[in-house]
């Protein structure tokens, strides 16, 4: 086969590894990632170029010494090696993407135990403001008894002093002290002891 790659001059033989760019110029495959590396365009029309912009070909040529299965096993052998290294490069990205998706999970994980915990020391606090309430209320009602004992102490020691006056006070201050009354009641009560005495 007399092509030759316009890179290294030599020519093309049955093994070896030819890429082509979307111009359409071949080229060993060394030569290429080379050229690419250094310039990012064609080597020979200076097309704009990039590794994942070119591709493999492969010749049907037939060796003159009539090895020709040779030549296709070569070709067979060099197609494989180069399905080998992008399935290496997809293994790859899938284990860094994994590696990602790991780091995110323990992330979210560790998201979960904290607002788990949030949630724990939440519930506690409600117990806790439910047990407050609930000793309030108990001490509110205890309240409610002693406002309620306090209230008839001041009318029972109203009455007695209102008494005390219906019984040894003056004219004037029995007067000013019926005047004042207006519960009928503690009246009668008044009446009755001054019956008595």
């Amino acid at each position: 086969m007399n092509i030759n790659c316009v890179i290294c001059s030599e020519f093309f033989n049955a093994s070896a590894e030819v890429f082509a760019t979307k111009c359409g110029h071949v080229f060993h495959y060394p030569c290429l990632i080379n050229w690419i590396e250094r310039s990012k365009t064609c080597p020979q029309c200076r097309h704009k170029t990039t590794e994942q912009s070119i591709h493999r070909i492969f010749f049907n040529i037939q060796n003159i010494d009539g090895n020709s299965d040779m030549g296709a096993m070569l070709n067979k052998i060099d197609n494989l090696e180069y399905q080998n290294r992008m399935l290496d490069k997809d293994v790859k990205n899938y284990k860094e993407k994994n590696s990602s998706l790991k780091k995110q999970n323990d992330l979210l994980r560790q998201e979960v135990r904290s607002v788990e915990a949030s949630l724990k020391a939440y519930e506690m606090t409600i117990i806790s403001l439910k047990e407050q309430i609930s000793y309030f209320k108990s001490k509110s009602k205890e309240s409610e008894k002693l406002t309620t004992e306090i209230v008839n102490l001041k009318n029972t020691i109203k009455n007695m002093e209102n008494a005390h006056i219906a019984i040894n006070g003056t004219r004037d201050q029995v007067n000013e002290m019926l005047r004042n009354e207006a519960d009928v009641e503690s009246l009668a009560i008044y009446g009755a002891m001054l019956k008595k005495t």
